[in-house]
């Protein structure tokens, strides 16, 4: 029997190094079945012509601007899908993936039909064995997180299960869910499309699985890192975390989470902040970050379509 059709999609964005170390290892992995389309989001240094030089036999799609993670990865999850595979693959391209990893999940995602988005265990590339994501948890008041964090691997997490959602980072995705919920949303420009995405999917009845014996290793925040953007990334998270709410809340539930906001949330992040980094600017971008994801509630009930 044929294997189902799978077709990864990787986002480039001056990450050159990164990307070719992840294609070279799925170059390795155990399934025979798949395509890979790399995105170059707009990237610096002619990289998506080194990228098509280097990797001939995989197509290479060239942005000439950065256009956010959600919409580089529509337009590889449009090209996709017209080549009519069974699975999407959305994997970041500071990865590196096991032999068995893409094998492992479609074992699984063809058991039920009723699974729409599997995620593998994922850990640190400086160190092997510690976890990065073994499922994920989202409290709609509070916070979300993801199970395993910075935990050493001792077996805890080796059962397969059903999870809040499926880190972006690595998603494999049935080609219905994107007919029935549409494309990732746009936004958020830089995360919490794959939580967003994972409720959608999950009110449409599908099952969002963490699948352990998938394996895959993650340069975590290498890009944030790499180009020094944390202030960004405290705006982009509080920000973010208001229109979530917002989109999937009624309004007085809505109206509780900002409460819990203001007389819970940040007022930790306040103590947090001021006793480890003893830096007022995360404060200020705390603040920036949520009064932004405060006023743009006008633009929030969007429906993201195929269209």
């Amino acid at each position: 029997m044929t294997e189902p059709k799978v077709i990864i999609v990787i986002v480039n964005w001056n990450g050159l190094q990164d990307t070719v170390e992840c294609i070279e290892s799925l170059m390795k992995i155990e399934y025979p079945n798949y395509d890979v389309i790399i995105i170059d989001n707009g990237s610096s240094n002619d990289e998506a012509k080194k990228l098509k030089g280097r990797f001939g036999g995989i197509r290479v799609v060239e942005i000439k601007r950065n256009l956010g993670f959600a919409i580089a990865n529509n337009i590889g999850i449009q090209i996709a899908l017209r080549d009519d595979p069974e699975y999407v693959l959305l994997l970041n391209n500071d990865t590196i993936v096991d032999r068995k990893f893409l094998k492992k999940m479609i074992v699984v995602a063809e058991s039920n039909s009723h699974t729409g988005i599997l995620g593998p265990k994922m850990y640190f590339y400086d160190d092997k064995n510690m976890l990065w994501y073994a499922g994920g948890k989202l409290n709609m008041y509070f916070k979300h997180t993801q199970e395993g964090l910075l935990n050493h691997d001792d077996g805890k997490y080796n059962e397969i299960k059903k999870t809040d959602y499926v880190a972006g980072a690595c998603m494999l995705i049935k080609r219905d869910v994107f007919e029935n919920i549409g494309l990732l949303p746009r936004e958020y420009y830089l995360g919490w499309e794959d939580i967003d995405f994972c409720i959608a999917a999950r009110r449409k009845g599908y099952l969002c699985i963490f699948v352990p014996s998938s394996k895959i290793w993650h340069k975590a925040s290498a890009s944030f890192k790499r180009h020094n953007l944390n202030y960004k990334q405290v705006f982009l998270g509080f920000r973010n975390r208001v229109i979530v709410r917002h989109k999937y809340l009624s309004n007085s539930r809505f109206a509780l989470f900002i409460l819990m906001q203001v007389f819970v949330v940040i007022p930790m992040h306040i103590i947090y902040y001021i006793s480890v980094y003893k830096d007022l600017k995360r404060i200020t971008a705390m603040f920036d970050g949520f009064v932004a994801g405060v006023k743009e509630r006008s633009t929030r009930k969007i429906k993201y379509t195929l269209d």
